[in-house]
C-alpha cells in the first residue's frame, strides 16, 4: 500500500471518530472529547493533515481547543452562531461578553470590517501574526453573538504554527476564547483545557506549552488616538514607537490599583474587548496581592504567613528568584525552593499529567515566576503557577506586586483579577 493511501485510510478512520464524537453529544448531551498531541514543529503538510478532522469538527459546529502563542483557545467558526453558543455553553461564559475572532491572512480583515485606518495598517504590519488584537467597525457577515451585541469587533492574526494551520484547514476565521472555565486561570497546557473542559467539547489539539503564556494586548482602533483596553505580550512602548501616542483606558487603572466594585455588573457602557468586565483568572484559593517596597513587602508575607498558618490556614507565596534568598533564610532552601515541588501522574483515560502537591510540613509552598530580568517568562509562568495551587491544599496566596512596567504591567493586570482587586499596600504612601 502506497503513502498516500495509508494517509487516506488513517484520515477516513479519524473521521469517523470525530464524527462519533457529535453524535454522542446528540444522544446524550455528554460529548465524547477526543485529545491529540501533534507537533507544532513538523512540517506544514504534516500539521494540515493531523488536524483535518477537527476542520471538519468545526464544519459540524464543533468546538475544538488549540493552542496559540498565547494561551490555548477555544475554537469555532466565527461565522457560525451555533457553534459560538457551544463554545459559551462549554465555558460557563456570560453572554455580553465579547470573542476575538482569529485570522490568518490581512486580507481577511477588511471582509470582516468597514474600515482600516492607516495606524492599523502599520501595526498589522510591525506585530502581526503575533499577541496584538485590534477592534474595528464590524461588518454584517460577523454575527451579532461574537460581538456581544455591540458594533465592533476584536481581530487577532495569531503566531503558532497548529493555530494557523487549524485556521487555514477550517476554511474560516476563528473565535477563539481561553479555552478554561470561565473565571478560572487561562489553561497554558493541554492538560489544563483537559481538567476544565473535557465531556465539554468535541476535540482538544495538544501543542505543547505556550510560549507568552497571557493573553493578547487589545487595543481599540474605532477612536483617535487608539486605546488600550487589555495589556499583553505587545506593550504601550512597541505600540508607541509604531503609531505615537495612544491612551489607555481609565477603567484598566481603576481595577489594577484595586479600587473598583466588585460587582460583574459595574461596567459602564458596551464591553468592547474580552476581559474588562467580570473576574477572571481565579485560583480556588483566595489571593492577597502585596503593594510596597521590597524590603516591607517581604517582611508583610512573613507576618501574614505565620498568622494563617498559626489558625490553620495553608499559605502559598507567589515570588521572584531574586528574593528566593529571603525565604530560604527564613524556612529553609527546601522550602523555597526554585523548581516546583509536586508529583506527577498520568491520567489513564486522557494520557494527560495531573500535578499532586507533595506538601511542606510545615513552611508555605512557595512559587518562583522567575527572574526579574527576564519578565517575559514571568508571564509564561502566571498562570501555570496559579493552576499548580489548584492542586495543593492551600487556602490564601500572597502574591508579591511587581512593577507597573512594560510586560510587568500585563502581568499585575492578570494577578489583580486573580485577586479580585484584593490588595494590601503594606506602605501607605503607595496608595494614590
Amino acid at each position: 500500500m502506497d503513502q498516500k493511501n495509508s494517509k487516506q485510510q488513517k484520515k477516513m478512520k479519524q473521521q469517523k471518530k470525530f464524527n462519533n464524537s457529535l453524535e454522542v453529544e446528540k444522544e446524550t448531551e455528554k460529548i465524547h472529547t477526543v485529545m491529540t498531541t501533534v507537533d507544532p514543529h513538523g512540517s506544514k503538510e504534516d500539521l494540515l493533515f493531523a488536524l483535518y478532522p477537527f476542520g471538519q469538527m468545526i464544519e459540524k459546529s464543533g468546538v475544538v481547543a488549540f493552542p496559540t502563542e498565547t494561551v490555548y483557545g477555544l475554537g469555532a467558526s466565527a461565522l457560525d452562531p451555533a457553534g459560538i453558543e457551544k463554545i459559551f455553553a462549554a465555558k460557563g461564559r456570560p453572554s455580553d461578553n465579547p470573542l476575538i475572532v482569529h485570522i490568518t491572512r490581512m486580507e481577511e480583515v477588511f471582509e470582516l470590517v468597514q474600515s482600516v485606518p492607516e495606524k492599523a495598517i502599520k501595526l498589522m504590519e510591525a506585530f502581526w501574526p503575533g499577541p496584538l488584537t485590534m477592534i474595528f467597525k464590524k461588518r454584517d457577515i460577523i454575527p451579532h453573538i461574537v460581538t456581544a451585541g455591540g458594533d465592533t469587533v476584536a481581530l487577532r492574526m495569531p503566531d503558532h504554527p497548529v493555530a494557523k494551520a487549524l485556521i487555514e484547514i477550517s476554511g474560516v476565521p476563528l473565535v477563539a476564547p481561553s479555552a478554561n472555565a470561565s473565571g478560572k486561570p487561562s489553561p497554558t497546557r493541554a492538560e489544563h483545557v483537559w481538567e476544565d473542559l473535557e465531556g465539554k467539547i468535541h476535540g482538544i489539539i495538544d501543542g505543547g506549552s505556550c510560549a507568552v503564556g497571557i493573553e493578547s494586548t487589545v487595543i481599540d482602533m474605532t477612536v483617535e488616538p487608539p486605546m488600550l483596553l487589555r495589556p499583553g505580550g505587545i506593550t504601550q512602548k512597541m505600540i508607541r514607537e509604531v503609531i505615537g501616542p495612544i491612551r489607555r483606558d481609565q477603567h484598566l487603572d481603576v481595577i489594577d490599583r484595586g479600587q473598583s466594585s466588585k460587582a460583574s455588573g459595574d461596567f459602564p457602557g458596551k464591553v468592547r474587548s474580552p476581559g474588562m468586565k467580570y473576574t477572571h483568572y481565579a485560583p480556588k484559593a483566595k489571593v492577597l496581592i502585596l503593594r510596597g517596597k521590597r524590603k516591607n513587602v517581604l517582611n508583610r508575607v512573613k507576618e501574614l504567613e505565620k498568622s494563617y498558618r498559626e489558625s490553620g490556614e495553608k499559605v502559598g507565596i507567589i515570588t521572584v528568584d531574586e528574593n528566593l534568598e529571603y525565604y530560604e533564610g527564613v524556612y529553609g532552601k527546601s522550602s523555597a525552593a526554585k523548581t516546583k515541588p509536586v508529583d506527577t501522574e498520568k491520567n489513564s483515560e486522557s494520557g494527560t499529567t495531573v500535578s499532586r502537591e507533595k506538601g511542606f510540613p510545615e513552611g508555605p509552598c512557595i512559587r518562583t515566576l522567575g527572574s526579574e530580568k527576564r519578565v517575559e517568562k514571568m508571564a509564561a509562568n502566571l498562570f501555570a503557577i496559579l493552576r499548580d495551587f489548584d492542586q495543593t491544599d492551600v487556602g490564601i496566596i500572597l502574591a508579591e506586586a511587581l512593577e507597573d512596567r512594560e510586560i510587568g504591567y500585563a502581568i499585575m493586570n492578570r494577578l489583580s483579577k486573580a485577586a479580585g482587586q484584593n490588595i494590601l499596600y503594606v506602605d501607605e504612601e503607595d496608595r494614590s
